[in-house]
């Protein structure tokens, strides 16, 4: 596949998708385990607690039903001692299924409630028959120490569970903290990865796009020998390649002007000098060729030259023939083969000889008649 500046972007576009794909596990994964770690404090540390505080009220409740029902000497409301042991024993068994590691605890506790339930019941039925003095003498103390080690015992597990409650607190304060740190580091790593890869692209589009400015501003300047060094396979390689070949080509093409101009200028100099020659008389005068001029201007030498003796031929010829009938000699003619004003030329000056040579003839005819008239004139006088 070709690297094109569109695939390069692309990849680019993908490197950065692929970073906020990252981040966003990264983040979902520790905002899951906040979520277990603070699902965990609500299922078992909170709720933990919440029944560890349950069941104290609920037995602070029953001592309290019970003190009151020995002070009323009343036993009709024996029912409320046992709905709430009742109550008691569900929320002991749903510490059991919370906390199974406490379940013997939960035992002994369980054991502890039924002797106090069962001595809070003597008592109240003691009071109720009026035996106060057996009541107070002989259970007081037991039931007492009862409600002691009940109390220690539900104490120790809201004090374990607070302890619990408030640590699962810390951690999941810990975890979402943690949580908020590693969102702003990924973001400002992300943001910090965004600007490197843009930054980057941007430069290895930017800086060869500058410097194939700055190329074409040289070239415009003149200097056609400066060459540009980027490469690649991409736009902007091909773009380098193609204002070198520009260049190149520019400076073959100024090299062929130079030379025509160099060629011109000197053909006109050549045919300044012909010209001056032609104005002095000098007809026979030719444009000289340089072996180190171009072809071109050879070629334009010779075919100047050849126009020059073009033009010259039918002149001299004539010039010959004149100077033949000058000498007395009017047979002669012009013979070349001439065209246009050159045939006009040949035959007007053939005929001024062939009329002049008629001419004469006809004069020396008569120059012998009249001699020969004479002769007789003279021949006749003397006899």
């Amino acid at each position: 596949m070709k690297w094109t500046i569109r695939n390069k972007l692309l990849a680019n576009f993908a490197i950065i998708i692929a970073l906020l794909v990252i981040q966003f596990g990264i983040i979902w994964y520790k905002m899951d385990t906040s979520k277990q770690v603070v699902k965990r404090a609500e299922n078992h540390d909170y709720a933990a607690a919440l029944v560890a505080l349950k069941i104290r009220y609920y037995v602070t409740h029953l001592q309290d039903v019970i003190t009151d029902l020995c002070l009323r000497h009343e036993t009709s409301r024996l029912g409320e001692i046992d709905e709430i042991e009742s109550t008691i024993n569900k929320y002991v068994n749903e510490m059991e299924t919370i906390l199974p590691e406490k379940r013997s605890k939960m035992q002994q506790f369980r054991s502890i409630l039924d002797a106090f339930e069962q001595k809070g019941r003597t008592m109240v039925q003691q009071y109720g028959q009026d035996n106060i003095a057996v009541a107070n003498t002989k259970m007081m103390n037991e039931f007492d120490t009862l409600a002691d080690g009940m109390g220690k015992i539900i104490q120790g597990f809201v004090r374990e569970t607070e302890a619990a409650a408030h640590q699962a607190m810390v951690e999941s304060f810990a975890h979402n903290s943690s949580t908020q740190s590693t969102m702003l580091w990924l973001s400002l790593i992300m943001i910090i990865a965004t600007i490197i890869i843009s930054q980057v692209s941007s430069r290895r589009i930017s800086d060869p796009i500058i410097r194939c400015k700055a190329f074409a501003e040289t070239v415009a300047n003149g200097n056609l020998d400066e060459r540009l060094e980027i490469s690649g396979e991409d736009e902007l390689g091909e773009l380098a390649q193609s204002l070198n070949t520009m260049s190149a080509a520019l400076k073959r093409a100024h090299e062929e002007t130079q030379s025509m101009l160099e060629s011109a200028r000197l053909f006109v100099g050549e045919v300044r000098h012909i010209a001056e020659a032609l104005k002095r008389g000098n007809m026979n005068k030719r444009a000289q060729s340089i072996d180190t001029a171009s072809a071109e201007f050879r070629e334009m030498i010779d075919n100047f030259n050849a126009a020059l003796d073009a033009v010259m031929a039918p002149i001299n010829e004539a010039a010959d023939v004149l100077d033949k009938v000058a000498n007395r000699d009017l047979s002669v003619r012009v013979e070349g083969q001439y065209e246009g004003d050159h045939a006009r030329i040949k035959n007007a000056l053939n005929r001024a000889v062939a009329n002049l040579d008629e001419s004469m003839l006809k004069v020396m005819g008569t120059a012998e008649q009249v001699a020969s008239a004479s002769d007789q004139i003279s021949s006749g006088s003397q006899a």
